[in-house]
């Protein structure tokens, strides 16, 4: 994932629900890793969308506090893999052939992780393998993100095969358990000294895969090509609107000032935002979360300034709003994060 889609894209909270689950079956507090990333201690009850950076800030709470139990990380790629639904995953599950999904996975931008794949080409440019380059990722996530992005393209291509796909060597993280791969007594398997590796023989590259549907295909492909395009698209009327929310006095703007701020008609903004599956609303109560818990944890105003800031016309108004997020009042939150 590059960094400007970081910044524009909103993403399920999958990920986020998966590490939670994951630190609760094995004996870690998951609201306080929550609290670590500077999130509310318990997700919302019902499945919400979060950002691409909220995602990443988890990840790194995540990594430090399982640092000691790093065969966690391959145990949340595989859940992972196995719960990818999105254009993005059907797109590689609908593939020709497995040139067809390298092509993808290099060019995507849309899966979750910072992990760049890197094609490995032999004699006549045929493709036999992949490099995972992890340079991009944060320093004290990169070991992290490479068994997890490493972990779910093993597990991912498997079913992509339909069974053990057919590496010739692979070159694996030092931290990525066998059995999470099902490749306890395979040969060919080595750590890897620099960047992992899996390789394959050039036919592997061209042979039709199982789940192969042109039609499918490029439906999906369709629909990946347009979410990257208005992913970018959106970032200039997303960011100027969310900007403009959390500038002082921001988070109480209605549609209607914004527009003629922006020197357009409330209809034509709307009709931007809906274009590219957004709205006004949506991205307000987005910013006003974002600012509420901000200032919850980081400043000393009383709730009742912090609910009068946001536009709230009593807290008691705001504590509902906060509590219907979150599962929590913001007087808990202030005391929870500040333990």
């Amino acid at each position: 994932m590059k960094p400007d889609t970081q910044s524009a894209l909103r993403i399920d909270d999958t990920y986020l629900r998966i590490m939670c689950e994951v630190l609760e079956e094995h004996g870690i507090d998951s609201r306080d890793v929550l609290a670590r990333a500077g999130l509310p201690r318990r997700l919302p009850d019902r499945e919400t969308t979060t950002s691409a950076e909220t995602s990443i800030a988890f990840r790194r709470a995540f990594a430090a506090a399982t640092d000691r139990r790093r065969e966690l990380w391959s145990l949340v790629a595989g859940r992972l893999a196995l719960r990818t639904s999105n254009p993005y995953g059907l797109a590689t599950r609908t593939a020709r052939d497995i040139e067809s999904v390298v092509r993808i996975l290099e060019h995507g931008d849309l899966h979750l992780g910072l992990v760049s794949v890197i094609p490995l080409r032999g004699a006549a440019g045929r493709l036999v393998g992949v490099e995972f380059d992890v340079t991009a990722a944060p320093p004290d996530l990169r070991a992290y993100e490479e068994v997890v992005s490493v972990t779910a393209h093993i597990r991912g291509w498997d079913s992509i095969w339909a069974g053990t796909f057919p590496y010739r060597r692979m070159e694996l993280p030092v931290s990525l358990p066998l059995d999470a791969i099902n490749r306890q007594n395979q040969a060919g398997i080595g750590r890897a000294s620099g960047r992992p590796r899996l390789h394959w023989y050039p036919d592997i590259s061209t042979r039709p895969l199982p789940g192969a549907n042109e039609y499918l295909h490029r439906q999906h492909l369709r629909e990946l090509t347009t979410l990257i395009s208005e992913v970018r698209r959106s970032k200039g009327i997303r960011d100027r609107i969310v900007d403009r929310l959390r500038a002082a006095g921001g988070a109480t703007c209605t549609v209607g000032q914004l527009a003629i701020e922006f020197g357009t008609s409330t209809r034509s903004l709307q009709r931007a935002l809906a274009g590219q599956g957004l709205s006004f609303r949506a991205l307000q109560e987005s910013v006003k979360r974002e600012l509420a818990t901000s200032r919850l944890r980081g400043t000393t105003k009383p709730i009742a300034e912090i609910a009068l800031d946001l536009g709230y016309s009593s807290p008691t108004s705001f504590s509902d709003a906060f509590s219907n997020w979150f599962g929590q009042s913001p007087s808990e939150y202030r005391a929870a994060t500040r333990v």
